[in-house]
């Protein structure tokens, strides 16, 4: 019951918006439906991506517990626990394997399988019951809380990494100094605000909690506007013609609002690099 009342919202808003949902996902898995060949590839990258996201347990499987790690296990009925993960594991593979079979997925990424492989410790353990008081059990939990450290400090420093090499990422964008900033130029966070990507639409939402913001993809019906409300129009680098287009199929003309640029370093960046540029319409 908790389940369904977490998972219900999201899927009722999944179902109601399938096409903004799956475009973007079908397009990175390349999906080509009845190609013979793109099958081909894709259970070949569905292959690589399954054992590139289960090596790193393996390898430490192998290494804490030695031969004891793929020994046969001991004669005897399985578990109900373990055969329930079993028939996990084979609706799983059989879904997967239709997904590149018929919906005709090429390129499948390790990162997308990790949610449904996540309990594959809890699996392994659950039917090598044998294991249970194996005396490197103290060692391999030395070795899981060492990766979790390694894992916490590459994710925290990511940032600063990205920002040095002059490449910064999405953890980079300015958000405190581009909110200071917009509010420097008027706008008083109410309203609505369109953004030119979702990523800078999360950034203004946690910084401009009272205004509604949207995103306007190419080909999307036009975002429904409050007359008399604030309206802002947000565009990054790269973005210049989408807000020119939006901008006119509002009816913004000349003079309408509040049109400019925002320069700002990016965070966590060495000084002299190029910084991240705004460029915004703003109807007060």
């Amino acid at each position: 019951m908790v389940a369904l009342v977490v998972v219900a919202p999201h899927a009722w808003w999944l179902l109601d918006h399938w096409q903004m949902a799956s475009e973007r996902t079908l397009a990175k898995m390349e999906a080509r439906p009845g190609a013979v060949v793109g099958a081909l590839r894709g259970l070949g990258s569905l292959v690589e991506a399954i054992a590139g996201t289960l090596v790193v347990l393996v390898v430490v499987w192998a290494a804490v517990f030695g031969r004891d790690a793929w020994r046969a296990r001991s004669a005897g009925p399985r578990s109900a626990q373990c055969l329930f993960w079993l028939r996990y594991l084979a609706v799983l593979a059989a879904f997967l394997a239709a997904m590149v079979v018929l919906g005709g997925v090429a390129n499948v990424k390790g990162r997308w399988l990790q949610p449904l492989l996540c309990m594959a410790p809890l699996i392994w353990f659950g039917c090598r019951t044998d294991l249970d008081g194996h005396p490197r059990l103290r060692a391999y939990a030395r070795v899981l809380v060492g990766f979790a450290l390694v894992f916490l400090t590459v994710l925290t420093l990511r940032p600063f990494y990205d920002g040095w090499r002059g490449r910064p990422g999405d953890l980079n964008q300015p958000a405190a100094a581009l909110a200071q900033a917009l509010q420097a130029q008027g706008y008083e966070g109410r309203g609505t605000i369109v953004a030119s990507d979702r990523v800078m639409a999360g950034v203004l939402r946690t910084r401009f909690t009272r205004a509604r913001v949207e995103t306007w993809p190419t080909g999307a019906p036009p975002v429904q506007v409050v007359a008399g409300e604030p309206l802002l129009l947000i565009a990054g680098a790269g973005h210049e013609a989408w807000l020119r287009e939006r901008a006119v199929s509002l009816g913004l003309g000349e003079g309408a609002g509040v049109a400019g640029e925002i320069d700002l370093p990016f965070a966590w960046s060495r000084p002299g690099q190029p910084g991240a540029k705004y460029r915004f319409v703003l109807v007060r």
